[in-house]
């Protein structure tokens, strides 16, 4: 059950479903307070194994066949045009993070335009003699300003009416009857008889608190239903197929042209291309040359376009792994890490109950904020891995989305009035825009004075080394003057050292500290016997680091029988770094592991440094106990035993990896 203290963030929350239900479904469990930035990559589509979803794929080239069709044979008028090139984004999936919310701006104009522009290049007769398949990312090779969102946006619409029919069956078979309502959707299907896009009706999953938050993101009270995603469709930061991959790759790509004369040909005309950058712009580094020559030279020879693809196609089980592992990575982020840090705001601090219509409440937050970070040491949510800091502008503004609602729904942009305005961004320190920023701040709410408006900015700088708090606080000195409020937030890892240790700095730390260390680089693993399967999982993906001496691995399995067991465990704590624990049921039920071998791990943690996380192999009752104090891989909610098998592997790898670096840097 959710925590009533805490307001719903997941669908999971608001609808009453089990994690591990949308997990085994293969549904993302989307976060439905911010869209994250995920997005659907067509080329999964292409190379799965599903015959669904390679269905899918072909409808996508079907449709892109008959516009060009249509293109060539007749003369489109205005309301065709927008029936059949225009789409709204499908903001209900809650997915293709957007600065202004849960709403982007779907496709318009300039997609038509270059969708009819490419149109010839996207069906070249020849490409089919290289590449399987037709690909829509080839469009965002060849054209500028056509990105992963654009690709994304008209794949998401062009197989909604199967988002549709996969929502609706998890609805009626899952969800609560008063959670689904029959709604009528626009442009859910497309019917080649009547050459126009259909409104078709579906049962979809409805909350009606979702209608308080989105307000503000001009959502209408029709729309206010959910679409599930299969997370298998899902990548983040770029598609398979797309363009830097493409420059980067040039090399290769040319030395593996079957024709010798053209091979010749466009390493001569890059040669060429190359002198005439340079004498273009002489002050033009030798690299930005080449790179605009490369790009002159994929122009000049579309072929190679269709060779970079022929490439890509053949990495496809590459494809299938590296969005696995971004979208487990974003899960860890966003839905682990940030939700987290939530929970311990919301039952930890008074953060909630402060509003943020007035500019005063929303400083307030910030000082709260500010104090669970330096103070209490919370500042860790903030990191990636234990050294690793969130490092883009992105990261931190879905942080900031997450954080700063509120259970009454108000976006972090909110209007107190219809003549107030209160603007709360956070921003990384070591942005070399910053300010930039803060002076375009200053002068925007100067000219909100003049006209008589009463707007408020606040800018938090979030600074995760000396260096870049160094540069925050003078950023704070220079607008002092300014209307701007800038505050600095301390997140560099000593303000995050007490709690990633779970202790203060103790004198008795100090004197350990002092004292000559023993070799550490061991993981203690503290398990249920019942539960002897995930130790040998866990075992099998260790093993590589093990035999690369990068660590060792102990548990009660070295136990001999003449030895006594509370000296043994003694001794390999001795030697561990890292007390990893395979939570379940029957292991918070043991007598043995919670008298014995508990009080020995967390006094090698006070005393030792040992860092101890722990793993939920299936769904217990952890939050009696101290685990809901510790760090959790993955997510406390997030069971091993609800996950499909190449998801589990996946998560486990980056478990041992994650351990291994631990060890590592303790040891150096």
């Amino acid at each position: 059950m959710p925590d009533p203290t805490i307001p719903p963030i997941l669908f999971s929350d608001y609808f009453g479903v089990a994690e591990s239900e949308i997990e085994a479904y293969g549904a993302f469990n989307a976060c439905l307070i911010s869209d994250l930035p995920l997005f659907i990559d067509p080329f999964l589509l292409f190379n799965s194994e599903k015959q669904d979803y390679q269905k899918l794929h072909g409808e996508i080239i079907d449709y892109l066949v008959f516009l060009y069709q249509k293109s060539t044979t007749t003369s489109p008028g205005k309301g065709e045009l927008e029936a059949w090139y225009h789409f709204k984004e499908v903001k209900q999936t809650w997915l293709g993070f957007t600065a202004s919310g849960n709403a982007g701006h779907g496709l318009a104009q300039t997609f038509a335009k270059a969708l009819n522009k490419n149109f010839k290049l996207l069906f070249n007769p020849s490409q089919i003699s290289v590449t399987k398949s037709f690909h829509l990312e080839k469009l965002g090779l060849i054209e500028k300003g056509v990105g992963r969102d654009t690709i994304s946006d008209f794949t998401t619409n062009l197989i909604k009416h199967y988002l549709l029919e996969y929502t609706q069956e998890f609805a009626r078979t899952k969800i609560d009857k008063k959670f689904v309502k029959r709604f009528p959707v626009a442009k859910a299907k497309f019917n080649y008889n009547t050459e126009t896009w259909a409104t078709l009706p579906f049962d979809l999953p409805f909350h009606a608190n979702l209608a308080n938050y989105s307000a503000g993101n001009k959502r209408q009270s029709g729309d206010n239903y959910v679409i599930l995603v299969p997370t298998d469709l899902l990548t983040r930061h770029e598609a398979w197929i797309n363009k830097a991959d493409m420059l980067n790759s040039f090399d290769l790509i040319a030395d593996s042209l079957p024709d010798d004369a053209l091979r010749a040909s466009v390493n001569n005309y890059l040669a060429k291309a190359i002198e005439k950058a340079k004498k273009q712009n002489a002050d033009r580094k030798q690299d930005e040359a080449e790179r605009r020559a490369i790009q002159e030279t994929f122009r000049e020879f579309p072929v190679l376009i269709d060779y970079f693809i022929k490439r890509r196609e053949e990495l496809g089980e590459e494809a299938v792994s590296s969005s696995s592992k971004k979208v487990y990575q974003a899960e860890m982020l966003f839905l682990a890490k940030f939700i987290n840090f939530v929970s311990y705001m919301a039952t930890e601090t008074p953060f909630y109950k402060h509003g943020i219509t007035t500019v005063q409440d929303a400083s307030d937050r910030v000082r709260i904020l500010k104090n669970a970070i330096e103070r209490d040491g919370v500042g860790s949510f903030f990191y990636k891995t234990d050294k690793q800091p969130i490092s883009s502008e992105e990261d931190l503004r879905v942080a900031h989305r997450l954080l700063w609602f509120n259970q009454n729904g108000f976006e972090p942009d909110t209007k107190a009035s219809k003549e107030d305005i209160i603007k709360v961004e956070f921003k990384l320190a070591s942005n070399n825009s910053v300010s930039q920023f803060i002076k375009a701040a200053n002068e925007k709410l100067k000219e909100a004075d003049e006209k008589g408006e009463k707007n408020e900015s606040i800018i938090v700088l979030f600074a995760f080394n000396g260096a870049d708090r160094q540069k925050a606080e003078e950023h704070q000195k220079e607008s002092i003057n300014g209307k701007a409020r800038v505050f600095v937030i301390d997140a560099s890892p000593p303000q995050i050292l007490r709690k990633s240790l779970g202790t203060e700095d103790t004198k008795k730390q100090k004197e350990n500290n002092n004292m000559p260390k023993r070799k550490k680089d061991q993981i203690f693993i503290s398990y249920s016997h019942a539960d002897a399967k995930w130790l040998d999982e866990f075992e099998k993906h260790l093993k590589p680091f093990d035999r690369a001496g990068k660590l060792s691995v102990w548990d009660d399995k070295k136990i001999r029988a003449s030895q006594k067991w509370k000296d043994e465990i003694q001794k390999a704590l001795d030697t561990s770094g890292v007390a990893l624990f395979l939570v379940s049921p029957t292991f918070l039920a043991s007598d043995f592991i919670s008298d014995e071998e508990m009080p020995a791990m967390l006094k090698a943690a006070e005393e030792e440094g040992v860092l101890i996380f722990w793993v939920p192999v299936r769904s217990s009752a952890y939050k009696t106990t101290f685990l809901k104090d510790l760090q959790s891989r993955p997510g406390p909610d997030k069971p091993l035993a609800g996950m499909s098998t190449a998801k589990r592997d996946t998560v486990m790898v980056d478990i041992c990896s994650e351990i291994a670096e631990i060890i590592n840097e303790s040891l150096n």
